[in-house]
């Protein structure tokens, strides 16, 4: 019985940590592997979140070059109401934030010269959103 109760609990134990502002979290098995990290809070925040789901059937949002960049990124937004903003975050997969701001529609333009090499996560996010995506700088 005690085994099983350890067990379930190394099943739900997560690990926080701080990475510039945010909140990583960090989920591991029995076996004691990591088996998910979430970052969690933006630093920056949506004025003003989509109010109906109905608004997220019309919104786009286009990341290019994708899924590769070299020396710089946009990220684009249609179909977003005027007086509306998302928030993105950039992270390395340590959750490092290398970028974050808000965006409405139009695009955004990041200079990823100084940027190693590896792989990047950015989310794009409003309070009825939330899309993710994984790229690769060469």
């Amino acid at each position: 019985m005690k085994n099983k109760v350890i067990l379930l609990m190394l099943l739900f134990v997560f690990t926080y940590t701080k990475a510039q502002g945010q909140t990583v979290v960090y989920t591991y098995n029995a076996q004691g592997s990591c088996t998910s990290r979430v970052i969690r809070g933006t630093l920056l925040k949506a004025k003003k979140a989509l109010k109906t789901s109905t608004d997220t059937k019309l919104l786009k949002v286009d990341l290019s070059p994708a899924p590769t960049f070299q020396d710089q990124l946009s990220i684009s937004i249609v179909g977003l109401p005027s007086d509306h903003n998302l928030s993105y975050i950039m992270a390395n997969v340590s959750g490092q934030v290398v970028f974050n701001d808000l965006i409405g529609n139009g695009t955004t333009t990041l200079t990823t010269t100084n940027l190693p090499k590896g792989i990047y996560i950015v989310k794009v996010s409003g309070e009825d959103f939330e899309k993710s995506y994984k790229l690769l700088k060469n």
